[in-house]
């Protein structure tokens, strides 16, 4: 296995475990025991929030005109986007229900996009690149959006 799929089997690997257990309802009991605490849930969704907003870090370069610190930050950016199931089971072994539902759908087709790459697609067709950056970023702005809501709801209510 090359090193271009290795994380693109990590990624539908993982994305792939995450379904099967909430498929199945596969419960690891310490990780539902320590979902129960207030405490463990603020902290594994600072946790998460830090993974999404440390995604965006190769955004920011890109915006700023850092053309070699963008290159040098796209392979742990995809490596990291390979993880993201872990990252969300940590916080939640379930999927939720209205807009932690849309939340976590788009989630997870954000990071099955982000598998689907130009480089793994391997398409060299200007509208293929320009309409998928389109779409993962568009989709990353809302996953964004969403996780600001949750926030706000989620320190509302407690």
């Amino acid at each position: 296995m090359n090193q271009r799929s290795a994380y693109v089997s990590l990624g539908l690997g993982l994305l792939l475990a995450f379904f099967l257990q909430h498929l199945f309802q596969i419960k690891w009991p310490l990780m539902v025991a320590l979902q129960q605490h207030a405490t463990y849930k603020y902290w594994s969704g600072l946790l998460l929030m830090t993974y999404i907003t440390y995604q965006w870090y190769l955004a920011f370069l890109r915006m700023h005109g850092r053309v070699h610190a963008a290159k040098r930050h796209y392979k742990p950016h995809k490596w990291l986007g390979a993880c993201a199931p872990l990252f969300f089971y940590v916080h939640s072994t379930q999927l939720g229900y209205a807009y932690l539902g849309v939340l976590s759908v788009m989630y997870f087709a954000n990071v099955v996009l982000g598998l689907c790459n130009q480089e793994v697609v391997q398409s060299r067709k200007k509208w293929f690149t320009q309409s998928w950056m389109v779409t993962h970023v568009a989709a990353s702005v809302l996953i964004v959006v969403l996780m600001v809501y949750h926030i706000f709801i989620s320190f509302s209510y407690s």
